[in-house]
């Protein structure tokens, strides 16, 4: 438990000291910002600001119904409302104290994103309530805090490290809550993030959704937003399916799609290491305005179009942590090449989460 708690909280140093600094021109929130506004700088949906609320809805819903759950009515109701406090104070004082700029300039208040850190506030109330028994319904939960998190990006009302740090604080939130709820109770029945067992020679679907830093061997640098899902054929192997959208100086926008295959090994109970290779094809855009009336937002056209097509080949390792039934946090490392403004050799160095079923 403690290695947990300390794992959370250097995760949030290091997402408060990079929100501390800014989204600089250069930065990694810069980069995913211009990829953002390269690719739909009008996106206009709200769905972010319902469906935070999904796994909220589906675990009080299934309650309701009588589907059982791991703790009683009393023990769930300390919990969440201890959890939706520790949320509150968690999320709004960084906010007060750290003062930074939304990317669309509305508000000092960005760093962290609050609808994130709700969604994944309710994700994991579901996951503590029917990890055992409805672990798939649990990774959808998962599912939806993604989803949230990147519509707050896209609608150019968060950093992508604003929601980095609300999917800490809102698990972080959560747990906390299920903590003090034992303490008020005086029970005994509190597990950090449970106790399950977890083999790759199971046949496992997962899909995992990352960011990535990119970093050219010529000095250009970049950003990306991934999401492969792993298809499994046998114990430890199977197939591998990615799409990405990315960005590289020169270049205002590639998106890819790429195919592969894919090897997992469990290194401890928790813990796994994988290997991928992929190939495909991949679209970019150097930058010509196709709008028509050429307009555009930070320098960024209204209308996207590819300039050219290429092969996209990518190697790469990764290593996860596996939380709970149906989620795992997961680091990827990969060297891709690229034909885009000039051949492009980059190292991608990534964070994110996977789902898996």
């Amino acid at each position: 438990m403690k290695k947990a708690v300390l794992a959370l909280l250097a995760a949030l140093l290091c997402l408060g000291a990079a929100a501390q600094t800014g989204a600089r021109e250069g930065s990694f929130d810069y980069d995913m910002r211009s990829l953002r506004n390269a690719l739909d700088p009008q996106f206009s949906y709200d769905y972010g600001n319902w469906i935070q609320y999904f796994s909220g809805a589906a675990v009080w819903g299934l309650k309701a119904c009588g589907v059982p759950s791991r703790y009683d009515w009393g023990q769930m109701a300390v919990a969440h409302a201890g959890g939706a406090v520790a949320s509150l104070i968690l999320d709004h004082g960084p906010k007060w104290v750290i003062d930074r700029m939304r990317p669309d300039g509305s508000r000092a208040n960005s760093f962290p994103s609050g609808h994130t850190t709700t969604a994944f506030l309710t994700a994991t109330w579901l996951q503590k309530e029917y990890g055992d028994s409805l672990p798939w319904l649990c990774g959808i939960g998962y599912g939806m805090a993604t989803l949230t998190a990147q519509q707050r990006i896209l609608r150019n009302k968060h950093w992508t490290t604003d929601t980095m740090a609300g999917a800490v604080l809102g698990v972080a939130a959560a747990e906390l809550g299920y903590w003090l709820s034992d303490i008020i109770l005086g029970r005994h029945s509190y597990r950090f993030f449970d106790e399950f067992s977890y083999d790759t020679s199971l046949k496992y679907w997962d899909v995992t959704y990352w960011y990535s830093r990119r970093l050219a061997f010529d000095g250009r640098h970049g950003a990306s937003a991934s999401m492969q899902v792993q298809a499994p054929l046998g114990a430890h192997w199977g197939l591998a399916m990615r799409g990405a959208a990315s960005n590289i100086d020169d270049t205002r926008a590639i998106l890819s799609t790429l195919g592969g295959a894919y090897y997992v090994h469990q290194a401890a109970p928790k813990a796994e290491i994988g290997a991928h290779v992929l190939a495909g094809a991949g679209w970019w855009n150097n930058g010509q305005d196709f709008s028509g009336a050429g307009s555009d937002i930070d320098g960024m056209t209204y209308a996207w179009r590819a300039d050219g097509c290429g092969f996209d080949f990518v190697a790469g390792l990764s290593a996860a942590y596996v939380l709970t039934q149906s989620a795992k946090i997961r680091v990827i490392a990969e060297w891709e090449a690229f034909p885009a403004a000039g051949w492009l050799n980059s190292i991608n160095l990534g964070l994110g989460g996977s789902i898996y079923f």
